[in-house]
């Protein structure tokens, strides 16, 4: 089934397909939205949504998410969408296993449209793009910008997986909010201590992106608000050909307390650009130890003997790039 071209306006979600398949919409503006639940609601409580493409609406103005699954989904694709004045752009929620995989979200543009909109909702979550236990799934050429929160971002329940996920293309600028109440992470991956976390987290790439402007927040730089790139447990991301600037941190990982997993950063032909006062190219944590990095054809910009323009890895802080370059594969 096709739905095109509507307008709609109502403190509840303006569509409600709850489980159905294989429906496209597209052309509409979507305006509304109450409580906990999205503009458009894929699922709930009525089972799995297959197979529906949102393409080419308007999504504005709702309390909490644009686009919202809190049931299994799979080949979903939300493409040329214009998502703004919300608190999250879209949100899948897993509470009891459920699975979102096959996810393309392409070529959307998400902001937020006025301070004003930084405060709506009751939620403490933020992203622009992203949600829970996402897996097998593609971002690619969105344009987020002058967001009060996270720009891509993936969390994995104790038993989720949000494994195998490309984020290329992309553009996030601006993440800051007024009163720096929220988290600001350009592209994240985190989620709850559990076992196996780094089996469930594998297999990320994130390339030719531009990220610029990511600001500290809530939590200052010592939890990675301002991290340009933040994963938790992640046994070897490919990180390349992305250009960042004007950051707390380029690329930073963190550890799964209780069940850390080897990790290795492949990291290629990125430019890092102005790091901001007290800002770090990479920060690792202290049990990384030295070769965790395999790092090749990067750019660091400026050069590296201000406190401006820190490494950080194996505990310590180091102004020296060839420091870095020694302790590096």
């Amino acid at each position: 089934a096709t739905l095109d071209g509507l307008y709609y306006n109502w403190p509840a979600p303006a569509i409600d397909l709850d489980g159905k398949n294989y429906i496209i919409i597209r052309n509409f503006k979507l305006f509304g939205g109450a409580g906990n639940d999205g503009i458009i609601r894929l699922t709930k409580n009525d089972g799995a949504s297959v197979g529906v493409q949102i393409l080419n609406n308007e999504i504005a103005f709702g309390q909490y998410t644009g686009i919202y699954a809190n049931n299994s989904t799979s080949n979903i694709t939300i493409s040329g969408n214009t998502i703004h004045d919300v608190v999250t752009g879209t949100y899948t929620i897993s509470s009891v296993g459920q699975v979102f995989s096959g996810w393309t979200v392409s070529n959307n543009e998400v902001y937020d449209g006025s301070p004003n909109s930084t405060l709506r909702g009751t939620a403490s979550d933020r992203h622009a793009l992203g949600g829970q236990d996402i897996n097998n799934s593609t971002f690619e050429s969105n344009y987020i910008h002058d967001w009060a929160g996270d720009g891509i971002l993936d969390y994995s329940s104790s038993g989720g997986e949000a494994s195998n996920i490309v984020v290329r293309y992309n553009r996030i600028i601006n993440l800051n909010d007024p009163i720096s109440q929220n988290h600001h992470y350009g592209i994240a991956l985190t989620g709850t201590n559990a076992a196996n976390f780094g089996t469930r987290m594998g297999g990320w790439q994130i390339y030719n992106n531009i990220l610029s402007n990511i600001n500290a927040g809530a939590a200052g730089t010592a939890a990675g608000d301002g991290a340009a790139i933040r994963l938790k447990g992640n046994p070897n991301p490919l990180i390349y050909n992305n250009i960042i600037r004007d950051f707390i941190s380029g690329t930073e990982i963190t550890l799964v307390t209780g069940f850390d997993v080897g990790i290795q950063i492949t990291s290629k032909n990125n430019a890092f650009i102005s790091p901001k006062t007290g800002g770090y190219y990479y920060y690792l944590p202290s049990s990384a130890g030295g070769n965790a990095t395999i790092a090749n054809n990067n750019l660091y910009y400026p050069d590296t003997s201000a406190s401006d323009n820190l490494f950080r890895w194996s505990g310590s802080n180091s102004t020296s790039f060839t420091d870095w370059q020694s302790d590096s594969t």
